[in-house]
């Protein structure tokens, strides 16, 4: 018993020893540029030391964030992935990607200070480092020579010794004293040191400066656009953040400006976002936003190129992540207007994608257009605004700035708090918040199930808005937004019941084809770009829902749709930047004398396309049932149509049987009755005053005339001015 005992506490003892040779050695919470992971992200960091002489397996240990839960991950690897040599080092990724690698953990470091903690398999605290407020790209570490001492290092060392001089604080930004804006003289812009003794290093060719960059010695004379990055230095400190403005030696635009500020490497050559474009890099810039003319607001951002398919185009868009890891956790400043929100974690600037200017029927218009007209049908509302944008010191058009559709905007935008979020793109569903499970439900229960039979389809209509999915079938029909399964967002409540709702996105290449027919479009287009298709196709299949949106279609064909409106809409948005236009197609199409043009097919569009889907629609949606093996003998004709204060209605014969004739409201309401009674089997002239059944006047709109005999119903549109 005693030699078992023994035997025991030895083997306790040197698993104890080998766990204390392991180290929490360097981290870093602001990784934009220092360290890719394998999937090239740049992502939170944990460097663990061996100062052992033997090989150790992380495998069974423990590393948390959290003191109150010491097994928040456990290593797990059946190879060698996670040893470490002997007086050896392991990175570890804090990016909450596990599915990545086993180097990759559940959970980020928080860059406002907190806690790291390494366990034993039997969880035993082996190491820990209580940590402060952390600053971009620079690391914090353990000095060699005392282990025991923090400090920050301007030069981290992944996966090696901490040799790199250490800092003994950051600095702040210098102070300037004229503010970033537009000027129409020359100015002289002075920079202070954020303390008394600091040196000031600046650079005006759009890189940010280092100790090699021109000393600051005399206030700058500007009278050029240009960009001033300046950082504050001091010996044995890690220099300032930039600070950086924009000067611009112009007239206002007649659109806000919003100047993205960064290294010029941060946007080319081979760690550039820009010429990378299909790389999910992220690197930090500085904004500033001039709403007037002045500058109104600044913020540090994390920029991603933004976009899919159209990221190879020369002018491209923009994702902007307001995070505290930069230094600004939201971008506060009430960019949509006073009455909308005043916070943002991500912002978008789109480029016009399949409408920008370098495309031959480009407007800028289309995407505008489309969300403009999308919450005009109840639609959820995004915010949006047309925007001039600089990179750096350079003019880079016209910009489409936009509410990011994530979690945020969904938590913004309604009561929900604990939700799904789906993006539809190419192929398939993409997951952006909670999980898939109860999308993949509906949509299995949406296209494997018969929906003709009333009882799957009440089902489904138990988790799938009906209403708010019938509007976006119309609203596409009427837009020719084709591509709307490569880009809506779904989201839901995970508590039941609840609806799966949506919003739009990328309507680019709606507005283009006024001869498209939509419907046949459902029947053959069903995978691909239009793999969602198939959801419509079998909910078709359902009288409830075919009357759910035959009725949406002809509301938004005499509301929002009708002519007048829809091309005021158009107007008011092409007013909006045409004052601009001339810049934009001089910095992208300066050949391009086409924009009045493109302008005016999406006029004759909107005018158009009304009467082209009425006709469609009466195809696919017929309003006339005949009793099958009864030919319809009835002919009904209404004139003048539209009509001012009378009109006549001519109902061909009905072989002498009953005829009734009603009016009712668009939505199905009884208006008046015109005829209840038999015939002599010859044609009836009926005329209709416009009155209901009271006598009083009825508005102006569409009205819906209802023929029914033994054996036909006939409906009629009439509308009166």
């Amino acid at each position: 018993m005693s030699k078992i005992f023994f035997t025991v506490l030895f083997i306790y003892i040197t698993g104890q020893g080998i766990a204390q040779s392991l180290k929490i050695n360097e981290f870093q919470a602001k990784n934009t540029s220092t360290i890719a992971d394998n999937y090239l992200q740049y992502e939170d960091w944990i460097e663990i030391a061996n100062v052992s002489e033997l090989d150790i397996n992380l495998n069974g240990y423990y590393i948390t964030d959290d003191p109150a839960r010491t097994t928040r991950f456990q290593f797990s690897s059946p190879g060698n992935e996670l040893v470490i040599p002997s007086h050896g080092y392991i990175v570890l990724w804090a990016d909450d990607e596990t599915s990545q690698g086993n180097k990759h953990l559940n959970f980020n470091i928080s860059s406002k200070g907190g806690i790291i903690a390494l366990y034993s398999p039997t969880n035993q605290l082996i190491d820990s480092v209580n940590y402060r407020q952390q600053y971009l790209d620079i690391s914090c570490g353990r000095l060699p020579v005392a282990p025991n001492a923090w400090k920050f290092f301007s030069l981290p060392t992944p996966g090696a010794e901490n040799n790199t001089p250490p800092s003994k604080g950051v600095l702040d930004p210098p102070v300037p004293n004229v503010k970033p804006g537009f000027y129409n003289s020359s100015i002289q812009l002075g920079l202070s040191p954020s303390s008394p003794g600091d040196s000031i290093f600046y650079a005006t060719n759009n890189t940010f400066p280092t100790l090699s960059s021109v000393p600051y010695k005399n206030p700058l004379v500007l009278s050029q656009t240009r960009v001033i990055n300046a950082v504050d230095t001091k010996s044995g400190y890690i220099n300032s953040s930039p600070y950086s403005g924009l000067y611009l030696f112009r007239p206002a635009f007649t659109l806000p400006v919003m100047a993205v500020i960064t290294d010029s490497l941060n946007l080319y050559g081979p760690a550039g976002i820009y010429t990378n474009y299909d790389k999910p890099w992220e690197r930090y810039c500085r904004i500033n936003y001039f709403g007037n003319g002045n500058l109104d607001a600044e913020a540090h951002a994390g920029l991603r190129i933004q976009g899919a398919s159209s990221t190879f185009m020369p002018k491209k868009g923009f994702r902007f992540f307001f995070r505290g890891d930069y230094g600004t956790s939201a971008f506060n400043y009430p960019l949509f207007g006073a009455e909308n929100l005043q916070s943002f974690q991500k912002l978008v600037v789109k480029p016009g994608y399949d409408d920008d200017m370098t495309i031959d029927y480009g407007t800028l218009l289309r995407d505008p257009l489309a969300l403009e007209l999308w919450k005009k049908t109840g639609g959820m509302k995004q915010l949006s605004e047309f925007i001039i944008l600089y990179l750096n010191n350079q003019y880079w058009g016209i910009y489409n700035l936009r509410e990011s559709v994530d979690e945020n905007f969904v938590k913004a935008h309604s009561s929900l708090t604990d939700f799904d979020l789906v993006r539809l793109r190419n192929e398939g569903p993409e997951l952006e918040y909670g999980t898939l499970k109860n999308w993949s439900a509906m949509y299995d229960m949406a296209i494997k199930t018969d929906l003709s039979i009333p009882e799957n389809y009440n089902k489904l209509a138990e988790v799938l808005d009906m209403d708010e999915f019938a509007n976006l079938m119309a609203f596409v029909q009427c837009t020719v937004y084709y591509s709307w399964g490569w880009g809506i967002s779904m989201f839901r409540d995970i508590q039941a019941p609840a609806k799966w709702q949506l919003s739009i996105w990328d309507a680019d290449r709606a507005f283009n084809n006024p001869q498209w027919d939509g419907f046949k479009a459902l029947e053959t287009d069903n995978s691909g770009l239009y793999w969602a298709n198939s959801i419509t196709r079998n909910l078709m299949k359902n009288e409830e829902f075919r009357k759910i949106f035959s009725a949406r279609l002809r509301t938004l064909l005499q509301t929002v749709f009708k002519p007048d409106n829809s091309i005021a809409v158009l107007d008011s948005l092409y007013q909006i930047i045409k004052p601009e236009m001339a810049g934009e197609l001089n910095r992208w199409a300066p050949e391009n004398t086409k924009w009045e043009h493109n302008v005016q097919v999406i006029r004759d569009f909107l005018r158009n396309r009304p009467t082209i889907l009425s006709n469609q629609m009466y195809e696919y949606l017929p309003f006339v049932s005949a009793t099958p093996g009864v030919t319809a003998a009835t002919v009904v004709s209404a004139f003048p149509n539209p009509f001012d204060n009378r009109v006549t209605i001519q109902v061909g014969s009905v072989n002498n049987g009953p005829l009734n004739i009603t009016v009712l409201s668009e939505d199905g309401r009884m208006i008046a009755t015109l005829f209840s009674g038999k015939t002599a089997g010859d044609k009836e002239n009926i005329t209709w005053e416009g009155t209901d059944s009271n006598g009083m006047k009825v508005l102006p709109g569409l009205y819906i005339l209802h023929v029914s005999t033994t054996n036909q119903s006939y409906f009629l549109k009439i509308i009166r001015k």
